[in-house]
């Protein structure tokens, strides 16, 4: 007969790690800006907007600004939308797993912060 152990396990992610783990993801900028335009379009659909989706960027010496500013609702729960695959704010399939708000902004700031 087998002995089973039966232990705990701690494997919470820890946020700083995980943001650091998945900075690097991404190949080019564009799968970045898709990210960050995924969610005005999802909370178009899931609220009938006619949207309007505005990238801005501006030449900051030897760096280049980026805005994306939208005509959306807006983020209504803020602490879930940074939650590590938080689902509770999604609103359409485009929201499917809850990383790409996140996903997009440690790929931005890739750096020790």
């Amino acid at each position: 007969m087998r002995e089973i152990i039966i232990r705990n396990i701690d494997n919470a992610p820890n946020g700083k790690e995980f943001f650091a783990g998945i900075s690097g993801n991404f190949k080019d900028f564009g799968q970045t800006l898709c990210e960050l335009i995924d969610n005005p379009i999802s909370n178009f659909r899931a609220h009938g907007i006619r949207g309007r989706v505005e990238i801005v960027l501006e030449e900051q010496g030897d760096y280049v600004e980026v805005s994306v500013r939208d005509n959306g609702t807006g983020i209504e729960n803020m602490d879930a939308a940074l939650t590590i695959a938080a689902r509770s704010c999604a609103e359409s399939t485009l929201n499917e797993h809850g990383m790409g708000l996140k996903h997009a902004l440690a790929s931005i700031n890739a750096g020790e912060d």
